[in-house]
C-alpha cells in the first residue's frame, strides 16, 4: 500500500497562497475552500486550495 501524504496549512499561510487576507478565507467558510477544524485549529490542504481555485477560474 502506498500512502501519499498532503500538505496542510493554516489560515494565515492559504491566504498567502491564495494571494486573499486571512479575513476573507474567516467569513467565507460556506462559499471559500475547504477546511479541516480539529478542535480550535483550522487547517486547509493545499490539494483542497488549489481544487477551489481551479472552480473558479474564468473564461474571457
Amino acid at each position: 500500500m502506498e500512502i501519499t501524504r498532503s500538505i496542510y496549512v493554516t489560515r494565515a499561510e492559504a491566504a498567502v497562497y491564495l494571494n486573499v487576507p486571512p479575513r476573507w478565507l474567516a467569513n467565507n467558510t460556506k462559499s471559500g475552500p475547504r477546511y479541516i477544524k480539529v478542535g480550535g485549529l483550522v487547517r486547509y490542504s493545499v490539494e483542497a486550495l488549489d481544487a477551489f481555485m481551479s472552480a473558479h477560474e474564468g473564461r474571457h
